[in-house]
């Protein structure tokens, strides 16, 4: 065999292998290749919903009306793809970020509900209290406004000169620039 043959035989093996994640001195590393779809990403994690849930359902208050309705919590507090990215290199759709949310939200249940049932401040309940609030950042809708006005703000602002015909293929006509909103 050779040795471009069993290059190519390894890659392929890596993009198919599943999830790892190591620990590192910093914490996790979340090492993969693809990541599950994620159809309804949750704005509001179900971790956080669980407290006010009753029987797996919690109240949902329709905006500027006065209507109330139970959900389930997995279907209250979600967007459709809110995290939804395109890999440069293939073009495919993955949902990586909203995975590696997940990965922090799932290591700081524990340490949260201690924290909450009165244990004791440890640096592993403090770590994971700061990692959840601070991913918590990209959960709620201001994040998406901000992400938005920052990037359209940005972007308004360049020319097409101003950049390689590969950048303005990938953002095709998003912010107001690039192919497809002037052609």
């Amino acid at each position: 065999m050779s040795s471009r043959h069993a290059d190519a035989e390894m890659a392929a093996a890596r993009r198919t292998r599943p999830r790892r994640e190591r620990s590192t001195a910093l914490g996790v590393v979340l090492e993969r290749r693809s990541y599950p779809e994620v159809k309804d990403g949750h704005v509001v994690p179900r971790m956080f919903q669980s407290s006010w849930a009753v029987d797996g359902l919690v109240a949902v208050h329709t905006v500027g009306t006065d209507r109330c309705s139970s959900k389930s919590t997995r279907k209250a507090g979600t967007r459709e793809k809110p995290y939804r990215r395109v890999r440069r290199e293939s073009n495919e759709q993955i949902d990586d970020i909203e995975a590696c949310l997940n990965v922090v939200e799932d290591k700081s249940t524990r340490p949260l509900r201690e924290l909450i049932a009165g244990a004791p401040i440890t640096a592993e309940r403090k770590g994971a209290a700061a990692q959840f609030l601070g991913v918590q950042l990209f959960r709620g809708p201001a994040f998406f406004d901000q992400h938005n006005e920052l990037g359209g703000s940005l972007l308004s602002q360049l020319q097409p000169q101003h950049l390689k015909s590969g950048v303005l293929a990938a953002h095709d006509g998003r912010y107001g620039t690039g192919p497809g909103k002037d052609d």
